[in-house]
């Protein structure tokens, strides 16, 4: 490539450390000579520490915070409505427009004049007064021939259901078998109940339909 410009350094004569020439150029920053007595800043007076003396502020719980104020906040008051008509239209009260008539002692009990027409119904169920003044009992009572015939032939009418629920197949594959097996059981269940009433209770009255 051609003579070169410098001459090579001896090997035996190696560089040592910072002996050689940088390959670039490198701003060295004088620093400046530090003074050799320097003045010792004066301690402050204790009237100046405590007037700059600001005290740190303690951190804060924001949870709590919210939750006290939450608390102590006032609920919302409703908005006064008022129903209009029987489909259940509601209308705001404007001023002056206050349902006072709900705060009564009377408002959703039944009338006094009601009661006593209920009164009096019930009192015609239960007795039915003659042209002479003369109060004829509407109920009689079932001697005790008479009840029990009624509990021999409840006695029959379940031996009867009885045998056929007896011959019922066993299958009931079909709806028809299976409404009538229902019916019958239904039927079992309440003779059962009549007996064991008419069996606990001996004196029963029974009302005329006729005469009420």
């Amino acid at each position: 490539m051609g003579v070169p410009e410098t001459k090579p350094p001896d090997p035996h004569n190696f560089l040592g450390k910072h002996t050689g020439r940088p390959c670039y150029s490198v701003k060295i920053i004088e620093k400046e000579p530090t003074p050799t007595c320097r003045r010792k800043i004066d301690v402050p007076k204790r009237s100046e520490c405590s007037k700059n003396f600001k005290p740190s502020r303690p951190r804060t719980n924001f949870v709590i915070e919210n939750v006290e104020t939450v608390g102590k906040m006032k609920p919302k008051e409703p908005i006064p409505t008022v129903v209009t008509d029987r489909y259940g239209t509601k209308k705001t009260l404007k001023s002056g427009l206050v349902p006072v008539y709900i705060k009564i002692k009377t408002f959703g009990k039944v009338p006094s004049y009601l009661k006593k027409i209920i009164d009096l119904k019930e009192k015609k169920c239960h007795v039915n007064s003659t042209t002479n003044g003369v109060e004829q009992i509407l109920y009689t009572n079932i001697t005790s021939d008479q009840r029990e015939a009624l509990l021999e032939g409840l006695k029959q009418n379940w031996k009867e259901l009885q045998q056929q629920y007896q011959c019922l197949p066993l299958l009931t594959d079909t709806i028809p078998k299976l409404q009538r097996k229902s019916k019958i059981e239904a039927d079992l269940k309440q003779l059962e109940e009549d007996i064991v009433f008419l069996e606990k209770h001996p004196h029963i009255y029974v009302y005329e339909d006729n005469k009420i």
